[in-house]
């Protein structure tokens, strides 16, 4: 099926972490679920995993990068979000910051600049899955 089929939306979670370091860095994880409704093991596709490296999304193995180890006193803060590409909507009025008015919810708060570049990511990443494009190596354009 084709994305412009009306009844079709991909159906793919995608999680970003940052992690906010006391220099100021951040560091960023991706996991994508390709199949958030499957739950027998049978069935089940692996989730894919990237980390961000100058904007790129690279691939990693599960596990890899992000864990703070015990006593990382350089890991500030933490940021996770998700995004279900099948939720994207019509847009709603101007937001004030880089999220996409087509994926925010009413509970979200768009008041933290570093939560919205986690939501940004994923709702980049979200985008090419509707367009049917590949998300490895993908540039992504978010400002943090």
């Amino acid at each position: 099926m084709t994305s412009q089929n009306s009844y079709w939306a991909p159906m793919v979670q995608i999680n970003v972490t940052a992690l906010v370091q006391r220099n100021g860095g951040s560091r960023f994880h991706v996991a994508v679920d390709r199949a958030p409704y499957e739950f027998n093991d049978s069935v089940r596709v692996p989730t894919l995993h990237y980390e961000i490296v100058a904007k790129h999304l690279i691939p990693v193995n599960p596990g890899e990068g992000l864990v703070p180890a015990p006593g990382d006193d350089e890991t500030l803060r933490i940021y996770s979000g998700s995004t279900q590409a099948w939720t994207r909507a019509s847009p709603c009025p101007p937001l004030g910051c880089t999220c996409d008015r087509r994926y925010t919810q009413e509970n979200r708060r768009h008041d933290d600049r570093t939560m919205c570049v986690v939501w940004t990511i994923g709702q980049e990443i979200a985008e090419r899955f509707w367009t049917g494009q590949p998300i490895e190596n993908m540039r992504l354009e978010f400002s943090n």
